[in-house]
């Protein structure tokens, strides 16, 4: 279970295959979903969601999405571990401002330097680095405040995929 959810990865990635059908796999989810008194989650076609009930939420709480892909004997599973949507859009939007931020900053430092003027937008370069950096430890950190919750995410994934046998996968296929 470790290795599904330990990860350097700001959204950590799994996948298992498991010989059922894609409507076998939505059944028990939505059969151990509901009334359930840790998780809660929603079905789709080919997407399942799993999260902890919204009273247990903080602002750190991881969400499973499951990607559901039929293949030769069974049904790949794709389990991606992120936070809430609005948190990882602010997280991107940060990362996407400060990497402009950052090559703005460079062009203003060539530009003062050609103009042989003092070329301090140089300097703001490695502060954008560094809080790209800051950002990154930030959210590692929020991945290990959340281990927990991370856990019985998996858990729950692992007692819901339980009644079926797993198919061996390549690890290294997309």
């Amino acid at each position: 279970m470790e290795q599904e959810i330990q990860s350097l990865r700001s959204r950590p990635r799994f996948k298992k295959a498991y010989k059922a059908s894609i409507d076998n796999i939505i059944e028990s989810f939505v059969n151990y979903t509901n009334g359930h008194e840790l998780v809660t989650g929603s079905a789709s076609t080919q997407y399942l969601f799993l999260r902890l009930h919204q009273h247990n939420e903080k602002l750190w709480t991881p969400r499973l999405s499951i990607a559901l892909e039929e293949i030769e004997n069974g049904v790949l599973l794709r389990g991606l571990y992120a936070p809430r949507p609005a948190i990882w859009t602010g997280v991107i939007f940060c990362y996407a401002m400060l990497s402009f931020g950052a090559i703005a900053a460079l062009f203003w430092g060539f530009t003062q330097q050609m103009n042989n003027t003092f070329p301090f937008g140089f300097w703001i370069v490695p502060g954008c680095l560094l809080t790209i950096g800051g950002i990154y430890l930030l959210s590692q950190f929020g991945q290990k405040l959340s281990y927990h919750q991370m856990e019985i995410l998996q858990k729950s994934f692992n007692e819901i995929t339980s009644q079926f046998s797993s198919l061996h996968i390549d690890e290294n296929e997309n």
